[in-house]
């Protein structure tokens, strides 16, 4: 009698486990899935996400890089605030610098940018760059030596996606202490 009960009580631990062992493994490919549905879905609106920076033009006097940037993908960017700028310097004053985003109505620091005058009705919307909409960036540089310097800008979306185009030649020295 006592085997028997000893029998039942094994078989109801194994069982016990034998269930458990089930509930998590289901539970695990089922965060799988959510996961690949998000990566997928992220996917999805990083290949419906374009930007274009259509012009750019540099003020010496001031050391001010004005950029327009077109959204020509289907999607709408929003928080503009995570965008990513980098400038690159080539030639005699050679750099990459980060620019960090500043939200202010003045003119931007040295090494950080902000979202200028909207060029077309971002008031409908103010955080969201809607597709054909154009808004003007501007940007502060400190390129201290003379030389012969070229610029590049980058500016990466929050999902990744990004667009570049040269400064062209940068006339130096070019200093200020910004604003």
């Amino acid at each position: 009698m006592s085997m028997t009960i000893a029998g039942i009580l094994m078989l109801a631990v194994f069982v016990t486990g034998l269930i458990s062992f089930h509930q998590a493994t289901l539970t695990g490919n089922q965060m799988v899935s959510g996961a690949m549905k998000e990566s997928r879905n992220l996917w999805e609106d990083r290949g419906r996400t374009n930007i274009s920076i259509i012009d750019t033009s540099f003020d010496p006097a001031a050391c001010k890089v004005d950029m327009t940037l077109e959204n020509t993908g289907s999607e709408s960017i929003t928080s503009l605030h995570l965008m990513d700028l980098i400038i690159q310097l080539k030639g005699a004053n050679s750099s990459i610098d980060r620019q960090e985003y500043i939200e202010s109505s003045s003119i931007p620091a040295i090494g950080s940018w902000k979202i200028g005058p909207a060029l077309t009705d971002l008031e409908f919307e103010p955080e969201i760059f809607n597709p054909g909409e154009l808004i003007e960036i501007q940007t502060m540089l400190n390129i201290p030596g003379e030389g012969e310097t070229i610029g590049r800008v980058t500016i990466i979306t929050p999902n990744g996606v990004s667009t570049e185009a040269p400064l062209g030649s940068l006339y130096t020295p070019c200093l200020t202490s910004g604003p």
